[in-house]
């Protein structure tokens, strides 16, 4: 399940890959944009800029912005830098030679295989899927929304 942190972490860099490249944006800004809470944004755009995907400017004009395009950033790659891996249980990512509470034998059972496909499965569509393919799949529904609704709404 995606915490609640790597959430508002892709919320933000969602809102910061709408700028402008080469734009960057304030804290305060950007809190509103993203709707989050600014404290608790503050924190989390500090793990992002030491992961090395946002770069922080002082001063005038200062603030936050992406330090590569959106397409070259991966929903994965964010969700590391702010979270333990996802995992649908907790067996899941241990080998399957490994025993975890309620199995009765050290050989993995059929749901430790199950689980762990499942999560390899799950890392996969997020380190291939990039903040600009988040962007364009928003796009597109806005727009067949904006095509489909009744005139004059």
């Amino acid at each position: 399940m995606l915490s609640m942190r790597s959430k508002y972490a892709l919320r933000a860099c969602l809102a910061l890959a709408q700028e402008s490249p080469g734009h960057s944006i304030l804290i305060a800004d950007l809190a509103k944009k993203a709707q989050l809470p600014r404290k608790y944004l503050e924190a989390i755009l500090l793990e992002l800029r030491h992961g090395g995907f946002l770069i922080s400017r002082k001063g005038r004009g200062g603030g936050y912005l992406l330090s590569k395009p959106p397409a070259m950033i991966s929903v994965g790659q964010i969700v590391q830098a702010t979270d333990s891996p996802l995992v649908p249980s907790p067996c899941a990512s241990r080998p399957e030679s490994s025993l975890c509470s309620g199995c009765e034998t050290d050989s993995g059972c059929g749901i430790q295989q199950i689980m762990s496909e499942v999560f390899q499965a799950a890392n996969i569509i997020l380190d291939r899927t990039s903040l600009q393919d988040i962007l364009d799949r928003e796009s597109e529904v806005l727009q067949c929304y904006s095509n489909h609704s009744p005139a004059g709404l």
